[in-house]
């Protein structure tokens, strides 16, 4: 059984579905639980429900308390790092639509620009988009620099695509 994925911050849950969270307080509720029956088999404690009785609860379980009081700032740190994990997950999801995006609007644009020369100079691109493919070929990462530059094609090469 792999440990990691017990403690694993899924960006696609929310903080209550999150293992980790349930793990940590099930331990810090038990450590609670162990503290206050050793006291209360250890000592000889009386039933008063006056306010004396409530004070002295305070002051005898005061570390079963204490470290059932834990629970709270330590899921505040888990919220905090879950909702990070989120964060990072939007921004991956959003660069990865921003380069999809910026992919066809550039093929749009190289398009165009293949258009005009072709055009003014009197030749004809039988694929633009293959010839695209062979100067960006990273274009889809978002990499939109040209492998080859013009002056270094090969001319043959280039013909395959005239």
């Amino acid at each position: 059984m792999d440990i990691k994925k017990h403690f694993e911050f899924s960006p696609n849950k929310s903080l209550i579905q999150l293992r980790v969270l349930w793990i940590v307080v099930g331990i810090i509720s038990l450590i609670s639980t162990i503290c206050f029956i050793l006291i209360y088999k250890n000592s000889n404690i009386i039933t008063d429900i006056t306010y004396h009785g409530f004070n002295m609860f305070i002051v005898i379980y005061r570390v079963p308390l204490s470290i059932l009081a834990l629970i709270i700032p330590i899921i505040a740190l888990l919220a905090a790092n879950h909702r990070s994990e989120q964060t990072r997950e939007q921004i991956r999801l959003a660069n990865d639509q921003n380069n999809f995006s910026n992919y066809y609007k550039h093929i749009e644009e190289f398009e165009k620009y293949s258009s005009k020369i072709s055009t003014e100079n009197k030749i004809e691109f039988k694929s633009t988009r293959k010839l695209y493919k062979k100067l960006f070929p990273n274009a889809r990462n978002g990499d939109f620099k040209i492998k080859y530059s013009f002056m270094e094609y090969n001319g043959e090469k280039l013909k395959k695509y005239m």
